[in-house]
């Protein structure tokens, strides 16, 4: 929903991955003031769980609040249950943690930062100052490994082109020109 009286809670978060020895799958659903999280792996110790959390707000909501209200982005420090694919992919609890948030802005970009400091996890990303607050990239940090001696990555996400297009009716040889607009590579093949 987005007509409330303040901004609504996200209702429902759905991710699923596959990697090379199996499936996980994660579901976030609100309920009476809380989350229901239910989580299946195909990692034993990580089999089927279901729990309740009561964050202050979910970290995949976030994308939607930049491009809906982002007046309504929450600074300061927070319980935030982290990204859906983050918990997944680094197999870590589906619990809240404490993170602190903050929003900067410089010639009409704004920078939203969530710092997870029990995580050593970093993820801003910048938008357009007017409405549809288009997202312009975002980059995220946290430790590669699982070790004591981990490095930290970083992955960053740029925006080069966009289309308003029918992509579903655009899938097949004759459209890959719109790669070009899109300044996407060509996988190999085409």
């Amino acid at each position: 929903p987005v007509k409330n009286e303040d901004y609504p809670s996200t209702l429902k978060v759905s991710t699923s991955s596959q990697e090379w020895c199996g499936h996980t799958y994660l579901q976030v659903n609100h309920e009476n003031e809380a989350y229901r999280v239910t989580g299946h792996s195909y990692f034993e110790s990580e089999a089927d769980q279901e729990t309740m959390v009561a964050p202050d707000f979910l970290e995949d909501e976030i994308w939607t609040r930049i491009r809906i209200e982002p007046a309504s982005l929450p600074v300061g420090t927070h319980q935030v249950l982290p990204g859906s694919f983050y918990l997944r992919l680094k197999h870590k609890p589906l619990e809240p943690v404490t993170a602190n948030c903050s929003i900067s802005q410089e010639k009409g970009i704004y920078t939203y930062t969530i710092k997870y400091p029990s995580l050593s996890r970093t993820l801003s990303i910048e938008f357009e100052e007017a409405f549809p607050h288009a997202i312009l990239g975002w980059e995220e940090t946290y430790p590669s490994g699982f070790g004591i001696n981990s490095q930290s990555i970083t992955s960053t996400a740029t925006k080069t082109a966009s289309i308003k297009s029918d992509y579903w009716n655009k899938n097949g040889t004759g459209d890959k020109g719109i790669r070009d607009q899109l300044q996407l590579d060509y996988p190999e093949g085409w």
